[in-house]
């Protein structure tokens, strides 16, 4: 049994909370109807790591802010200010676990949204979660599956590498995601009255087949609409930059100890300490490291690059490596993007720039860190890849 505390009232408490907040730091919404943003966001993490245990702590957050506030620099987005946790429960991220905790919040949720209140006429409500949570809270097949893996579209693993110039992303709508639903459901029921052995893995391995990754274990789509997901771009940056590290890891681990001790000693050491050193050269996992710490992985990708072309005969493996590292250097520059600074013609061209260096990031991928064996299978697309090449330029 979970145990925390919650701020009393629902969803709607929480968007008076919210907007009381503001007026007091003198920060009024327009009461003709301002563009408001409503992010909501629910987060596990370690609290305290003993001998015995390790006690993990999930947070409910919520974050509202008027977009003008955000151009005009009045806030930033991840401000700690702006944002109100207004539920924290300790224990595990669990879909068991967590569903009393939930139900409430996604049913006055969508009450909210369904209201005609006058003043909220022109506020948007989204969902951002890191990935994990959104697997957990849809209960759609985990990650790592073969046929429907990915949240949202209708994609196989590696389709999109293989194919990537042609690939068309089919994205699910609404209408089609309850539709998944509800087949899952009526499917399960069916299979248990007819057989009591049917169990959880039998119904993920026919939901995976044949509905599109899509089980009824979860949210239900009328509560948690997948059209209103966004995406952690955080924790994609962070997962996307360990994979090329892994990568590159294993490429150089396989090249002579001078190489191996003059990449770590002049090239890593010159922004990274020995613990992150003593990582690399032991082939740990990178999960230990810190988003600044990943993050100074890509900001030194020019000393990288120039160790590379000065160390090895170019080959098209290592004309694929310099390539994918340049190419996410910018990538993860537009990534991180806070204000629009350009006119719309000018933030329209570097949009189509951003699509055009992802498409090349999966070219260049596609025969080395997103496929296996050195052929082009795709085996090694994860979520967020998928994420980074088809949805988020459609969001952009």
């Amino acid at each position: 049994m979970s145990t925390g505390a919650k701020i009393e009232g629902g969803y709607e408490r929480h968007i008076e909370l919210m907007e009381n907040k503001h007026q007091v730091m003198n920060r009024h919404l327009d009461s003709d109807g301002d563009d408001v943003i409503v992010i909501d966001s629910i987060d596990g993490a370690e609290h305290l790591r003993s001998k015995k245990q390790v006690t993990s702590v999930i947070s409910f957050s919520s974050s509202l802010f008027a977009s003008k506030w955000i151009q005009n620099k009045v806030i930033t987005a991840s401000s700690s200010h702006n944002i109100l946790t207004w539920q924290q429960l300790r224990g595990t991220e669990s879909i068991y676990s967590m569903t009393p905790a939930v139900e409430e919040y996604f049913q006055t949720k969508k009450l909210v949204k369904e209201s005609d209140n006058e003043s909220r006429k022109k506020y948007f409500y989204y969902d951002l979660h890191d990935g994990k949570m959104l697997y957990l809270l849809t209960q759609h097949v985990q990650w790592n599956r073969i046929h429907n893996p990915f949240l949202l579209c209708t994609c196989g693993r590696g389709e999109g590498v293989i194919n990537n110039k042609n690939h068309i992303c089919k994205i699910k709508n609404h209408d089609e995601q309850v539709k998944s639903f509800d087949r899952s459901k009526r499917r399960w029921d069916k299979k248990r009255d007819q057989d009591p052995t049917y169990c959880v893995k039998d119904h993920m391995n026919w939901c995976d087949n044949m509905n599109d990754g899509c089980t009824h274990f979860g949210i239900h789509p009328s509560l948690l609409p997948r059209d209103d997901i966004r995406f952690d771009t955080f924790h994609l940056k962070c997962s996307i930059t360990r994979k090329l590290m892994v990568y590159l890891r294993n490429f150089m681990m396989n090249q002579s100890s001078v190489i191996i001790d003059t990449f770590g000693s002049t090239i890593l050491k010159s922004f990274w300490n020995d613990f992150h050193l003593y990582v690399w050269n032991n082939k740990k996992n990178f999960s230990s490291f810190l988003g600044n710490e990943i993050a100074l992985f890509v900001a030194n990708s020019g000393k990288i690059v120039q160790f590379i072309q000065s160390s090895f005969v170019s080959t098209s493996e290592t004309r694929d490596i310099v390539k994918g590292i340049e190419l996410w250097f910018e990538v993860f520059k537009f990534l991180s993007i806070t204000y629009i600074d350009k006119n719309k013609e000018q933030y329209t061209k570097t949009i189509k720039q951003f699509e055009e260096r992802v498409r090349e990031f999966y070219d260049v991928g596609s025969q080395t860190f997103l496929s296996l064996n050195g052929s082009i299978d795709g085996k090694s697309e994860t979520f967020y890849m998928h994420t980074l090449r088809f949805y988020i330029p459609r969001i952009v």
